[in-house]
């Protein structure tokens, strides 16, 4: 059936929890080796604002297990999107709980993507890491959102 004279468009909000993977490469200068952080994402969809999103994420920066919370909001126009990102960093222990000893840090991150589907993604963009302590780490993520629910 094609579009008929006095159709009404309605437009579905989306909804529900979103899944995927990443991988963030930090470094690799002269004198310095890269180093490869793998991470999981799983995105919350929140309607506060069209196309908000909470995001927690597991990443692994160089042996040391980080859990990320970010705030992120996706800007779309037909199949391209355009995400920023803002959040915090937590140390996670052996047995999985966030450390007091361990710093914290923040993270920024800019993503730029393809839609082919309702959860499949494909994105790319920079990511910008800080410790409180000053330390600053700057790289490039690829990631692919693969389901939802």
């Amino acid at each position: 059936r094609g579009v008929e004279k006095n159709d009404v468009m309605k437009e579905l909000p989306e909804s529900g929890i979103q899944v995927g993977v990443e991988l963030a490469v930090f470094g690799g200068g002269d004198d310095e080796p890269g180093i490869a952080a793998p991470m999981v994402n799983i995105d919350y969809v929140t309607h506060l604002i069209k196309g908000n999103r909470l995001t927690a994420s597991y990443i692994n920066y160089n042996g040391q297990n980080l859990l990320l919370a970010e705030a992120r909001q996706i800007l779309q126009l037909n199949r391209l999107t355009l995400t920023p990102g803002f959040g915090y960093i937590f140390a996670l222990s052996s047995d999985g709980s966030t450390t007091s000893d361990e710093p914290g840090g923040i993270s920024a991150s800019f993503k730029v993507g393809l839609e082919f589907g309702k959860h499949f993604q494909i994105q790319a963009g920079p990511r910008f890491l800080a410790d409180e302590y000053g330390n600053m780490a700057t790289g490039f993520g690829f990631g692919l959102r693969l389901f939802g629910f």
